[in-house]
């Protein structure tokens, strides 16, 4: 990949052989029925999409196409040619926002095979009227017939969304009447969407408290909660760092020592004195000797203030 061009992967024709072909990302993931709608929905996006989902549809009735969803935008006609094609797939579809859903997009995710339908935690929403996409002019008759098309778009959108939501027409009507942000948790109790895709394993830290499933927060705010333990859980417990003399540990990050042969830090710990090095291997030198000055026939001399030979070359 280079100057914002599509990433490139190897693709397998055969998996059992290792003849493999270079393809660009989006169309290796269309081989394996998963399709990424990242664009924004225009007539020529929008054909690329419904000609996808066609291909797909004639491949396999069975197996379901997976649609990822991050749509910065749309325009309602290309988008209702989409979600008609989606209505119309009699194999299982998959939706999930990604990341924000703007307008058509939320309907579009929406059309989902019921119990199909996700969201990542992080993700959004945007659900909001479409109005006249492009600069329009011209003789007033001409304007009016323009926005009854509008308003005529806008109440069938506003009629998909409550069936495949299970909202009141009048419920929504009167939230669409400005921007409507929902967050993945909002979109899963509105309707939207039917389950948030969390992460498998989520990890739970257990601090100060052994077995026990009370997590301690920290700070002015900080609150005492229960945190049960899942079947799914990845479950960490906390271990207090224990505290060894500053000598033992910079043993024990000596490189040279060999893993088998490093400090047993518990026979180091709380020590001093004489019992500081008992039983260690890494026990300080020896003091050295003080060098006695020898005289030229090897005789020890007196000290320096009695040395007869001082300052005579010996």
């Amino acid at each position: 990949m280079a100057n914002g061009q599509v990433p490139m992967v190897p693709y397998y024709p055969n998996p059992a052989s290792r003849d493999y072909q270079w393809m660009d990302i989006y169309n290796a993931l269309g081989r394996k029925r998963t399709l990424f709608v990242g664009r924004f929905l225009d007539d020529e996006s929008s054909n690329q999409l419904i000609a996808s989902l066609i291909w797909l549809q004639s491949q396999s009735d069975k197996d379901p196409i997976t649609l990822y969803m991050n749509v910065p935008g749309s325009i309602i006609k290309p988008a209702l040619a989409v979600y008609d094609t989606l209505q119309r797939m009699t194999c299982p579809i998959i939706t999930i926002n990604t990341g924000l859903t703007v307008g058509m997009g939320a309907l579009i995710c929406a059309s989902g095979t019921p119990g199909m339908r996700y969201a990542l935690p992080n993700a959004r929403f945007l659900m909001s009227k479409t109005g006249i996409e492009d600069g329009y002019q011209g003789q007033a008759s001409d304007i009016a017939v323009t926005v009854r098309e509008v308003m005529k778009d806008n109440e069938k959108v506003s009629g998909n969304l409550a069936r495949l939501c299970g909202q009141p027409l009048e419920k929504l009507q009167n939230d669409l009447k400005r921007d409507f942000y929902l967050t993945a948790t909002e979109a899963c109790a509105y309707g939207v969407i039917d389950k948030i895709m969390a992460p498998t394993q989520p990890v739970k830290i257990m601090k100060y408290r052994g077995t026990d499933d009370e997590v301690i927060g920290f700070g002015h705010f900080s609150e005492a909660r229960r945190v049960m333990e899942g079947p799914t859980d990845d479950l960490k417990r906390y271990k207090e760092p224990e505290e060894f003399d500053e000598y033992a540990a910079k043993e024990m990050m000596n490189k040279g020592v060999r893993k088998s042969e490093r400090i047993d830090p518990k026979s180091l710990r709380n020590g001093g004195g004489a019992n500081r090095f008992a039983n260690s291997r890494c026990k300080p030198p020896a003091p050295k000797k003080p060098i006695v000055p020898k005289g030229p026939n090897g005789e020890d001399l007196p000290p320096s203030d009695q040395n007869p030979f001082k300052n005579t070359g010996w």
